[in-house]
C-alpha cells in the first residue's frame, strides 16, 4: 500500500482538483459533483440514472487536467445490467483517455428499491449479484468476449471489441458479504463506515482494523494488489477539536470518543488532518479518501483546500 503522494512542481498554480487527486483525496457531491457521485449516499433521497449525461458531466469538470481521475462513488448494481454499464464505462475510458474509476456497490436504501416497484433482496442474494455483475464488467472491459451462465445473469457472446481503455473498478460496502466480493474483483476497496443495523464501533479505528483483517482473510494472496478507500463522513476545520467531535457524534450518531477515534471523521486544524490521515496511511494502508463537497451540515469542499496544500507539498511517510 502506497503511502500519500507527495507533490510535484507545477508550471501553474495547482487548482482545488489538482491539488486533491496528488492528495490521493476525492470530493464526492449531494448535488452537481465534481470528481464523483452515486445513487447510495445519505444526502438526498434520489434515483440517478448512470448514462454519459450524468457521468460524462463528471469528465467534462476535468477536461483542464489530464491526472484527475472521476467517477461514480457508487452505482447500486442492481439499477443496471452489467453488460450496458460496461459498455457506457467504455464509452467514458475512451473519451477521458482512461481516467474512469468506476464504483459499484450491491445497493442497501430499501427506499429507493420501493419506489421503483423493485424487491429489495436480502443482502446475500445482492452480494452474490454483485460478485456477477463485477465479473462480467472486469471482463469485457479487459477487452475478452464474455460467455456465462451464472445465477442473476446469463450472456451470451458479449464482447466491447479490442479498443478498451483499462477501468479500474471499486467496490465499496460495510458488510462482509461485499466485503468479500471487493476483496475478489476489485482493484479499489471502499470503506464506509456504516451500513444499517450496524453497530456505531464500525466507526472507530478498532471496527477499520476489524474490516481491514476480514478482507485479508477474504482476499489471502491477492490483498496485496488491493488499494484501500475511505470515505470521510464528517470533515471540519477547526480549532476545537472537542466541539467539533460533539457536533459529529450527533450527526453519525456516535459517542464524542467514537468520533475522536474514527478514521471516518476529519476535524481539526489542517496540520492535525493532514497528520491523521499520515498516521492512517502508514497504520493501515490506506492511500485514497473521499470527502464530501456540499452535504448538508458540512463545510464546502472549499474549506478543505489547506489540507489539501499540505498533503501536496509534504514528503511521502514512510512504513
Amino acid at each position: 500500500m502506497g503511502a500519500l503522494p507527495r507533490g510535484l512542481v507545477a508550471e501553474r498554480p495547482l487548482t482545488q482538483l489538482e491539488r486533491a487527486a496528488r492528495a490521493s483525496i476525492s470530493i464526492r457531491s449531494c448535488g452537481q459533483t465534481m470528481l464523483g457521485d452515486d445513487d447510495e449516499h445519505r444526502c438526498v433521497p434520489r434515483i440517478e440514472r448512470w448514462d454519459r449525461d450524468v457521468v460524462g458531466s463528471r469528465w467534462a469538470s476535468t477536461r483542464p487536467t489530464s491526472r484527475i481521475r472521476f467517477g461514480p462513488l457508487v452505482l447500486n448494481n442492481d439499477l443496471r445490467h452489467p453488460v450496458v454499464l460496461a459498455q457506457e464505462a467504455s464509452a467514458l475510458a475512451r473519451w477521458s483517455g482512461g481516467r474512469l474509476e468506476l464504483g459499484l456497490g450491491a445497493g442497501y436504501n430499501r427506499s429507493e428499491y420501493e419506489r421503483l416497484g423493485l424487491a429489495f433482496a436480502p443482502l446475500a442474494v445482492r452480494a452474490k449479484r454483485l460478485a456477477e455483475a463485477a465479473m462480467i464488467i472486469r471482463a469485457l472491459l479487459a477487452g475478452e468476449t464474455v460467455t456465462m451462465e451464472g445465477e442473476h445473469y446469463t450472456v451470451r457472446d458479449v464482447s466491447l471489441g479490442t479498443s478498451t481503455q483499462r477501468v479500474p473498478l471499486l467496490i465499496g460496502g460495510n458488510s462482509a458479504e461485499v466485503l468479500a466480493v471487493a476483496a475478489m474483483h476489485a482493484d479499489y476497496v471502499g470503506l464506509v463506515g456504516y451500513s444499517p443495523g450496524t453497530s456505531t464501533s464500525d466507526l472507530a479505528r478498532s471496527g477499520l482494523e476489524l474490516q481491514i483483517g476480514r478482507l485479508r482473510g477474504f482476499a489471502g494472496p491477492r490483498f496485496a494488489e488491493l488499494e484501500l478507500h475511505v470515505l470521510v463522513q464528517w470533515h471540519e476545520i477547526t480549532s476545537d477539536r472537542q466541539a467539533a467531535a460533539a457536533r459529529a457524534a450527533s450527526e453519525l450518531e456516535a459517542s464524542e470518543e467514537v468520533a475522536l477515534d474514527s478514521p471516518y471523521a476529519l476535524f481539526g486544524t489542517p496540520e492535525e488532518i493532514a497528520e491523521q490521515l499520515h498516521g492512517d496511511a502508514r497504520r493501515f494502508g490506506i492511500s485514497r479518501w473521499t470527502i464530501f463537497g456540499d452535504r448538508p451540515g458540512l463545510a464546502p469542499a472549499g474549506a478543505f483546500k489547506p489540507v489539501l496544500e499540505l498533503l501536496a507539498d509534504q514528503p511521502r511517510s514512510s512504513g
